[in-house]
């Protein structure tokens, strides 16, 4: 798993980019992703995503599957806080979670 953030400067948003090197996402199953009961699993309510990307709304921010074929890449964005003090430089950081 790879975790990888950045700030947008001009959008005033933060994005933090999640990779695996797993089997990846059919495009069948990609569609349905953040559909409520939707699961690939035996085990599991389907609901993870649909949570995820409801909480992350309700910061007025956005959860999407950039790339399901060789591994999964999902990208989160939040938007800044209005009272953050953001450094003047755009930072990237990368980091190897597994």
């Amino acid at each position: 798993m790879e975790i990888a953030t950045r700030y947008l400067r001009e959008r005033r948003q933060v994005e933090i980019m999640f990779c695996d090197s797993g089997a990846g996402i059919a495009p069948d199953v990609a569609e349905h992703l953040f559909e409520p009961m939707f699961t690939t699993k035996q085990s599991g309510g389907g609901l993870g995503l649909v949570i995820a990307r409801d909480i992350i709304a309700e910061h007025r921010g956005r959860i999407e599957l950039v790339s399901g074929s060789s591994g999964a890449v999902f990208l989160l964005a939040l938007p800044v806080a209005e009272s953050a003090k953001i450094a003047a430089e755009y930072v990237e950081v990368k980091a190897n979670a597994a």
